[in-house]
């Protein structure tokens, strides 16, 4: 990870299976403590990392670690960036699948080439019809 990377926190239902009698998941470097459990979901942003892989995140003063995080979200290219929402967070909340995510990927973006993405999209378009007549009625 880097600076500047978002990470989202372990779920709550992480902590609760995995916690000890004293509220708190051992890991191989830090804890998991039961004052972090309100944090079981978030989003958070790295500030700053030390030895050991161990990260330091601007919203809050606790010390995380890999494996507190589910995942790390890359970075979003700047062409997305006038979106009022992320499209994978819309495709997913809406089970959009992949080729209609990508048809609408490619005709939402700020591009330079946007002639080049709305052939992408048109071919896009193109094989989810040839999918879309093979499947039986």
């Amino acid at each position: 990870m880097k600076v500047g990377d978002k990470v989202l926190v372990k779920s709550l239902e992480w902590y609760e299976d995995n916690k000890d009698e004293n509220g708190c998941v051992p890991l191989k470097v830090w804890g998991f403590s039961e004052s972090m459990r309100h944090l079981c979901g978030s989003k958070l942003t790295i500030s700053k990392i030390h030895e050991d892989d161990v990260y330091s995140v601007e919203e809050n003063v606790f010390f995380w670690t890999d494996e507190m995080f589910e995942s790390v979200e890359p970075e979003r290219p700047p062409h997305y960036d006038s979106m009022f929402i992320d499209v994978y967070d819309f495709c997913y909340a809406n089970n959009i699948g992949m080729l209609e995510g990508n048809i609408i990927k490619y005709i939402t973006r700020q591009k330079e080439d946007r002639l080049g993405d709305l052939e992408k999209a048109r071919n896009t378009i193109d094989r989810l019809i040839e999918f879309e007549k093979d499947v039986p009625r």
